[in-house]
């Protein structure tokens, strides 16, 4: 009988491998720095000459900032960057001296001022020059540029007119108008401080650059009517004493301690006012005229005059670049910033939108080519502008509904929940006739950049919503709710990996309501599933689930012509050691005391044991390792930019159709081909394919790999135990549905090279 204090290991039977002779670590290149070359102002009789790696449509030179502001004219666009063209030099130099004038910056000159700003006939007031020591940075400026040229490009068909044109007027604006809104939008706001506002790349006096962006809309000042509550950031603990007593009673000031005690008390709400009311309306007996006199007189200076914002307009568009660029919830070119300081290197690999930049320099000469340039033109992430703006209204209900699981109102959750539900059946009508349907999937119509486009969908972000709902529900016992809920995703095109999952709980939810019959009627539907929507693992775990609901006293019969996978199933050996324990608390983990006289934890007391007893070498890697090994083997599959549409951004650590069945329908001769390859090949030739991969690609962004985790002798060594065979299989699974087959191994990974390389899985419970 188990006591208390014991551990039981779980161990799948050891697996014999031939030896393979020892391997030395090769010597890792250095990695050279990437010199950053910035842009510099120059004078209007000045010439500009830029070198790119790859060839940029010529265009003429960047508009600048004039010391006689009298008119206000567009110049011509700038020409667009390539995404993928990283190392650009760039110089300008003096038309007399021929010489960069990096150390020795000219006077400002460029763009004219709009006609608003000039009136009455009067002189229009110049801007100071900027001290010549100071040496302008330009990186930010170029990333954006970048952002904006390629998305305009490609995704022109996703922005109306009005859009079109401001970023028509955001091209045109005065060099250092841009760089001052992209420093802005780059800060946490919303609201900035003019005074505080300084950067050496720009004059000491702003109001000439402020004035042209609040013509053209890109930032605006405050009003009366703005929220209170953004503005407190603004302000110090000591700036917001004086704003809360102006509001508050002394004995209200002297329990208040903290910032967030002053923060409640100058927005507490007085009783029968309604808290939008005392953030937005005017008056309620003066309250809010107090506290805006208080905020200006804290901060010194007149709150309409000395503050601004990114305008709202401008801040949806902008965001909106940076989204379709990255298709990702990035809202600004970090990734950019950190690979131009070689911070971060990425795979170079093609892009979609250069694929056709190439395509189109050839599709004149070849009228077919030109036909296939059309069709690929007409392809997008997005297909319309109003999937992309439904796309951000799905993701704007997502957070809502996330919030909604910390309410202290339950009936707030539940409303949100209801609507979750309602938006996903809707947009799962829309989609069942045009994108990959269960129908589709199971019939093979469905192409497969359709299969990975869905996850740019509102029915994807609906449906991956309403599955953390139905957590939440569990959690709080409302499995009715929970069964409805998960019939509803059952019934949609979206998140089809997950169904395996979906099928369990909705069978685990019955059972809760003691619908077995129902439950096991389930478990049955979701095993005649074919195809890609029921994954290995949710098959295994349906099957388990079928054999204990036919379990006596239940009188149902088996159905044993649903059950593939569980029958060949062997069960595992079990090993059982004891150790004292130090800590046993319930909802924190347990420690014990290890061999070596010192607190471990559950884990690394199994790894001492193995070591000790029976000479395995192990990590507590809970399937880690099969990820990184799965990159390395698989890596010219990964990143081959043969497929079409996988790689939208030069900033990718993985193909997007990674955690879909698609990667594997994609490229399934390929990949075919390689398992067989792998499931022939000794362990020095394993080890051989792993270490070419490492000396290439060191330290670029991978899916799933940890450079720094374990060193390339030790993976040799482990790969040479685990064989051929056995990553063949665990690979297959991987290709096949990699978001869900990388979680949920277990806990230990052992191996030892006498007196036969083998290996083992443990799991500690």
């Amino acid at each position: 009988m188990k006591k208390k204090g014991d551990i039981c290991f779980t161990a799948k039977t050891p697996i014999k491998r031939k030896s393979s002779g020892p391997d030395k670590e090769p010597k890792r290149q250095s990695q050279s720095s990437t010199l950053l070359n910035f842009f510099s102002v120059s004078k209007r009789d000045s010439s500009d000459s830029v070198s790119c790696n790859s060839p940029i449509p010529t265009s003429s030179s960047a508009p600048s900032l004039n010391n006689n502001l009298t008119s206000f004219s567009p110049s011509p666009s700038r020409s667009p960057l390539s995404p993928i063209d990283n190392n650009i030099n760039t110089s300008t130099q003096d038309s007399t001296t021929n010489k960069p004038f990096d150390a020795n910056l000219p006077e400002i000159s460029g763009k004219e001022n709009p006609p608003s700003l000039v009136q009455n006939d009067q002189p229009a007031p110049t801007i100071p020059e900027i001290s010549p020591q100071k040496r302008i940075p330009t990186y930010y400026l170029n990333n954006f540029l970048t952002v904006m040229n390629t998305v305009r490009d490609k995704d022109k068909h996703l922005f109306n007119t009005e859009e079109h044109q401001l970023l028509e007027t955001f091209q045109n604006l005065p060099e250092h108008a841009q760089r001052l809104f992209i420093r802005l939008y780059n800060r946490k706001g919303p609201w900035f401080l003019i005074s505080q506002i300084s950067y050496s790349e720009l004059p000491d006096n702003l109001d000439i650059l402020i004035e042209i962006l609040e013509s053209e809309r890109f930032v605006s000042r405050f009003c009366p009517a703005d929220d209170i509550s953004q503005l407190l950031p603004l302000l110090t603990r000591q700036q917001l004493v004086p704003v809360a007593s102006a509001v508050s009673l002394p004995h209200q000031m002297k329990a208040a301690k903290k910032r967030e005690d002053l923060e409640q008390l100058i927005l507490q709400v007085p009783p029968g006012v309604m808290a939008s009311q005392l953030q937005r309306g005017n008056g309620l007996n003066g309250r809010r005229d107090k506290i805006l006199a208080a905020i200006g007189k804290s901060l010194g200076c007149s709150l309409s005059q000395g503050l601004i914002r990114i305008a709202e307009q401008a801040s949806v568009i902008i965001q909106r670049l940076h989204r379709l660029f990255f298709l990702s919830n990035a809202t600004d070119c970090t990734q950019m910033v950190l690979t131009d300081l070689n911070k971060t290197r990425y795979v170079p690999y093609q892009t979609h939108y250069n694929r056709l930049r190439e395509s189109r320099m050839t599709s004149s000469e070849d009228e077919k080519m030109s036909q296939e340039l059309m069709r690929e033109e007409e392809w997008s992430v997005f297909e319309s502008r109003e999937s992309l703006i439904s796309y951000e209204a799905a993701m704007e209900e997502a957070n809502r509904l996330e919030q909604s699981f910390s309410s202290t109102e339950p009936q707030e959750f539940l409303a949100s929940v209801e609507a979750t539900a309602e938006n996903l059946q809707l947009h799962s009508t829309l989609h069942v006739s045009k994108l990959d349907s269960t129908e589709n999937f199971k019939k093979g119509t469905a192409t497969h950049s359709q299969a990975f486009a869905l996850r740019f969908t509102a029915g994807w972000i609906y449906a991956r919503s309403l599955s953390h709902a139905v957590s939440q529900l569990e959690s709080l016992k409302k499995y009715k709710d929970a069964v409805q809920h998960l019939r509803c995703l059952l019934n949609s095109p979206f998140c089809s990996g997950k169904r395996g999952h979906w099928w369990n709980r909705l069978a685990l939810n019955l059972e809760h309501l003691s619908l077995h019959s129902e439950a096991l009627e389930a478990c049955t539907r979701a095993l005649q599933e074919d195809g890609p929507l029921l994954s290995k693992a949710g098959r295994l775990t349906l099957e388990r689930r079928v054999e204990r609901l036919c379990k006596p006293p239940r009188k149902w019969k088996k159905p044993e012509h649903l059950l593939m996978i569980s029958p060949n199933v062997k069960p595992s050996s079990t090993t059982q050691i004891r150790a004292a324990s130090l800590s046993s608390a319930t909802g924190r983990k347990s420690i014990f005391i290890g061999y070596s006289g010192n607190p471990s934890s559950v884990e690394d007391l199994a790894l001492e044991y193995y070591k000790l007893k029976e000479e395995w070498d192990g990590v507590h890697c809970e399937g880690r390792v099969f990820s990184i090994l799965f990159s390395f083997f698989f890596w010219d599959i990964l990143f081959d930019s043969s497929v079409l549409h996988v790689f939208q951004t030069p900033y990718q650590d993985a193909p997007l159709d990674l955690d879909t069945e698609a990667f594997y329908l994609s490229r399934k001769t390929k990949i075919d081909t390689l398992l067989e390859v792998i499931a022939k090949e000794s362990g020095d030739e394993l080890g051989e394919r792993l270490e070419r991969v490492w000396a290439e690609h060191f330290g670029r962004e991978c899916r799933g790999v940890d450079w720094e985790k374990y060193d390339v002798v030790q993976l040799k060594t482990l790969v040479s135990c685990l064989g051929g065979p056995v990553l063949s299989s665990v690979f297959d699974t991987f290709v096949r549905d990699y978001r869900h087959s990388r979680s949920g191994l277990p806990d230990l990974l052992l191996w030892k090279t006498l007196p036969s390389p083998q290996s083992k899985l443990v799991e500690v419970k």
